[in-house]
């Protein structure tokens, strides 16, 4: 379960302390981003997999569905995106939690097929990006409901590379700087040469930053106000995806 932090009202977009070098005094050559809640709105695919969840167990166990939905959003809203026992609180419940229940549940989750739209302009913005950087995603989670992610957002073909860390070995888990370091391999750059965006303080930054890459925190979504110390933090903060055209587009 993650700590409890002390939230605060989000700042103008501003540089972090950092030992890192700036990045105006940098070549950059490629930008790897996060995906949820970077790129698109995370609540959506969570919402329609809690739908889908709600439907089989009113299905299956005669569970009301409005009642079964609401009480996935309140545990999710409780613990955040990284519970990892969300089902299974959710089956004990209830009552009915079992291992061969939890495994229905989370496979259902996991294979969900969601209909999603990035944020606002993010397409757009991508293939402008694509002129000037080799671009490239680095994402945690299921692999094959990642993957239905990507594809529900039509970017199999979008990046230079994707690189789904639960496809490798747990030392490459977020925040290791092991998924980092191999995604700038994959697109045969130097770390210093490399940008990573993404929003979650507790997995994004602190990996990405102990080999050189330079770090940008997008202040959205679930953690948006959720302010970490200085080491676990990004080299800079903007409000929104789309301000990262001031950073890294000057001009395109």
């Amino acid at each position: 379960m993650v700590p409890m932090v002390k939230k605060t009202k989000s700042k103008k977009p501003s540089l972090i302390s950092s030992k890192n070098k700036p990045l105006k005094n940098r070549y950059i050559k490629a930008v790897l981003f996060d995906l949820g809640n970077t790129l698109y709105d995370k609540r959506q695919f969570m919402e329609s997999a809690f739908k889908e969840v709600a439907v089989f167990l009113e299905k299956k166990y005669k569970l009301n569905r409005p009642a079964g939905l609401e009480l996935i959003r309140r545990i999710w809203k409780i613990h955040t995106s990284h519970y990892e026992f969300l089902f299974k609180e959710l089956l004990d419940i209830l009552g009915i939690y079992s291992v061969s229940r939890l495994e229905k549940v989370l496979s259902i989750y996991h294979h969900h097929q969601p209909k999603l739209k990035p944020y606002p302009g993010i397409n757009e913005f991508l293939k402008a990006l694509k002129k000037k950087y080799q671009i490239g995603l680095v994402t945690d989670g299921y692999p094959w409901m990642q993957r239905n992610k990507i594809m529900a957002l039509g970017w199999e073909k979008m990046f230079d590379v994707i690189i789904y860390a639960a496809e490798h070995l747990p030392e490459y888990r977020k925040p290791s700087s092991l998924i980092y370091q191999l995604a700038a391999e994959k697109l045969g750059r130097r770390p210093e040469e490399t940008v990573y965006v993404g929003d979650n303080p507790y997995e994004d930054f602190k990996g990405a930053r102990q080999i050189g890459i330079f770090t940008i925190r997008v202040l959205q979504g679930e953690f948006k106000d959720i302010r970490l110390t200085k080491g676990d933090e990004a080299d800079m903060a903007i409000n929104k995806i789309t301000d990262l055209r001031k950073v890294l587009c000057k001009p395109i």
